[in-house]
């Protein structure tokens, strides 16, 4: 007896140019998925922030929201807001997932206390209307809980220029004069601060550098087949060797000094008017560790032309 396929789907074969089809399709509704998910991420973040700020704080409505690009883990945003017919300008900034709230206190901390000791063209924190220096958002969740927890902060919006990026920091002479002189103005306004129990989240200096033989390792040992990767191979043992061979030793770490560092410092996180740097930001890296020299006694020495205009 035979069988009854009437009611039966036959799985017929697939030829070479059906599949070929199938997959240029395919491509194409990638492409319009992520077209659309870029769109979205847009829509949402706009949304995000305006809802942010016109629900917590005192600005008024919220007019344009502009995202600043440049930076690569944080997402930043210029806006306007209005307020009985005036209009102000303001820096908002969306942390990047995974962030502690303790790591932001201690930034807004320090920056509140070099401000108040010298370093006054810093990025201030422009505080909530009940006084809380950063805004956090629970999103419903979904996946990674990490994922759906952000924060927010908002900050003056600083006058001048942003001239570089930290891959094109072509500055002049008398620019990097200017960013040395600010960066001692910092060492030396924030030399006497008290994180009060506050800190980053991550290793020491002095640790993390042990850390660093087994990371280069296990890179060399990951499946990429490239110049790049065949050469960092060769230079591996010569690479752990100099890491080996460059170590502080312990007597020598506990007579240098402690002190704020920005650990962020290039030309992309500074304002230029007039070859003067007249604004710093992106304080989010800072932490407090071994620095060479004491901030106590700094000393500004002159550069030479051309010493530096040209250094990447």
């Amino acid at each position: 007896m035979k069988m009854d396929t009437s009611k039966m789907l036959e799985f017929k074969p697939t030829s070479s140019e059906q599949l070929y089809l199938m997959y240029t399709q395919l491509k194409e509704i990638r492409v319009g998925v992520t077209s659309l998910q870029e769109e979205l991420d847009k829509i949402f973040l706009r949304n995000r922030v305006v809802e942010v700020v016109e629900r917590e704080y005192d600005f008024g409505k919220v007019n344009e929201v502009l995202e600043i690009f440049g930076g690569y883990v944080n997402r930043s945003f210029g806006i306007r807001v209005e307020k009985n017919g005036k209009v102000e300008e303001y820096f908002v900034r969306k942390y990047k997932t995974g962030i502690q709230a303790k790591e932001i206190e201690f930034e807004h901390s320090l920056i509140t206390f070099a401000k108040e000791n010298g370093l006054d063209i810093a990025a201030g924190i422009i505080p909530a209307a009940d006084g809380r220096g950063y805004i956090k958002v629970e999103n419903p969740i979904v996946g990674d809980e990490e994922e759906n927890i952000e924060y927010y902060a908002v900050y003056d919006y600083l006058r001048g220029e942003d001239k570089y990026t930290w891959l094109t920091p072509y500055c002049t002479d008398k620019e990097f004069a200017s960013m040395a002189e600010v960066m001692a103005t910092f060492h030396n306004a924030a030399r006497d601060f008290d994180p009060m129990g506050l800190e980053r989240v991550e290793l020491k200096i002095l640790d993390f550098v042990e850390t660093l033989p087994q990371i280069f390792t296990d890179y060399a040992g990951a499946d990429y087949d490239n110049i790049y990767h065949e050469f960092f191979n060769k230079k591996l043992a010569a690479v752990i060797d100099v890491i080996k061979k460059n170590k502080i030793p312990e007597a020598l770490a506990q007579k240098m000094p402690y002190n704020p560092t920005h650990n962020d410092y290039h030309p992309g996180n500074v304002k230029f008017l007039d070859e003067q740097v007249v604004g710093i930001f992106d304080f989010d890296w800072s932490k407090i560790e071994l620095t060479r020299i004491s901030s106590k006694s700094i000393e500004i020495k002159q550069f030479q032309p051309n010493q530096c205009s040209q250094t990447a």
